[in-house]
């Protein structure tokens, strides 16, 4: 009998395509696990992931669901599956859970953590994980930016691609800023988040510690919706789903 089960998937996502399954590329980490689960199990296995973190981008702990009907006990299963996935991903847990969980549509919000470095040289030890850029930042110049975006706004601003007729609107729980030496890191909490959404919103406070644009504008920008009124789209790699919360 098929049953239900919860995972924590790891990966590093530099060259993959992102979670999402897509029809000219089966580099995915959605594929990557359909294809080892279903060898495994002896059975064809869909998975669901809770984020679709784009090409590039990073998890620390994605949550995914599948059905199966197990050939052996739950742990040996992943420990079995982890030894035909590729080095870059890995299942660090897996639990039972009830026939009508679902990763995505039970969340209810997560957590993404963008890596700045901005020392005057480049890191390439630590590139694939960090976006870089030298130019000094005002830190607590980009804190009075992000308080203005916690709570529940319309981010139309704040997105590449906005829902037509679905509401654009999501809400901020945790904005913070701090400098580790050299790196710059932003950790983000929220309900929900729309297509490049955060990858937006750090290009936009980076401008405010660049002096390009000032805190006291964020209020105008959510209100006019206008994308192009934003800052710019950061690239991927600074980009980590750090977690996904449930009740």
């Amino acid at each position: 009998m098929k049953k239900t089960y919860k995972i924590t998937v790891q990966y590093e996502g530099t060259r993959l395509r992102g979670w999402q399954s897509q029809n000219n590329t089966r580099n995915t980490v959605q594929d990557r696990l359909i294809e080892v689960f279903s060898r495994v199990a002896e059975q064809k296995v869909d998975v669901q992931g809770a984020s679709r973190t784009d090409a590039g981008v990073h998890a620390y702990a994605q949550v995914a669901h599948f059905k199966a009907d197990l050939p052996m006990d739950p742990l040996s299963f992943i420990q079995t599956c982890n030894g035909f996935l590729p080095a870059d991903i890995c299942i660090t847990s897996i639990t039972e859970v009830h026939d009508r969980f679902h990763a995505r549509l039970n969340a209810k919000g997560k957590t993404y953590v963008y890596r700045l470095w901005n020392g005057p040289h480049r890191q390439p030890l630590t590139r694939a994980v960090m976006a870089y850029d030298p130019t000094p930042m005002d830190i607590e110049a980009m804190r009075a930016g992000a308080r203005a975006l916690i709570g529940t706004h319309d981010f139309s601003a704040f997105c590449t691609k906005p829902h037509g007729k679905h509401s654009n609107e999501r809400t901020i729980t945790a904005l913070e800023i701090r400098r580790f030496g050299d790196e710059i890191r932003f950790t983000i909490s929220g309900t929900g988040f729309l297509y490049n959404m955060v990858r937006i919103i750090v290009g936009t406070l980076t401008e405010i510690g660049m002096g390009k644009r000032s805190a006291a504008e964020i209020p105008a920008l959510l209100r006019s919706g206008v994308r192009a009124q934003a800052g710019p789209t950061m690239p991927p790699e600074g980009l980590t789903l750090l977690s996904v919360n449930y009740e």
